[in-house]
């Protein structure tokens, strides 16, 4: 027997495995709320009418604000990076293993939009002024 409500109940779809969200929706039925996941996917019943999914994920069946990102840009070394960070420079992607500090090397003067994307930690960004 499926029971309804007179507003619609939000949900939020997220990774079992790392709490990523990867969508939120409105349904009918809390009953609806099993089927709208694959597999890998559960389900979180939560409130308000819209979620930020940059901003959170979900730790232990509750929405969590994502961690601040550690990387910091000092001169033209990122410190403090995540292990196994992707660091884009002018959206060309670079796998950091190990983490910690990246030493930067440019060719031409220019500015160079640097991203630092480790999860679950909020992506960092950074202009860099290089001029030899």
């Amino acid at each position: 027997m499926q029971r309804y409500y007179s507003d619609k109940i939000h949900i939020v779809l997220y990774d079992k495995r790392t709490g990523r969200i990867w969508q939120s929706s409105f349904i009918g039925s809390i009953d609806e709320a099993p089927l709208c996941c694959t597999d890998d996917q559960d389900y979180l019943i939560c409130g308000g009418s819209f979620l930020d999914h940059e901003r959170y994920y979900v730790v232990n069946g509750a929405l969590t604000l994502r961690p601040q990102n550690p990387s910091r840009l000092e001169g033209a070394m990122l410190v403090d990076v995540p292990a196994n960070a992707v660091i884009s420079i002018d959206e060309v992607r670079y796998k950091c293993v190990e983490g910690g500090k990246v030493t930067l090397e440019f060719g031409l003067p220019k500015t160079y939009a640097i991203r630092v994307v480790a999860w679950p930690f909020l992506d960092a960004e950074f202009d860099f002024d290089y001029s030899p």
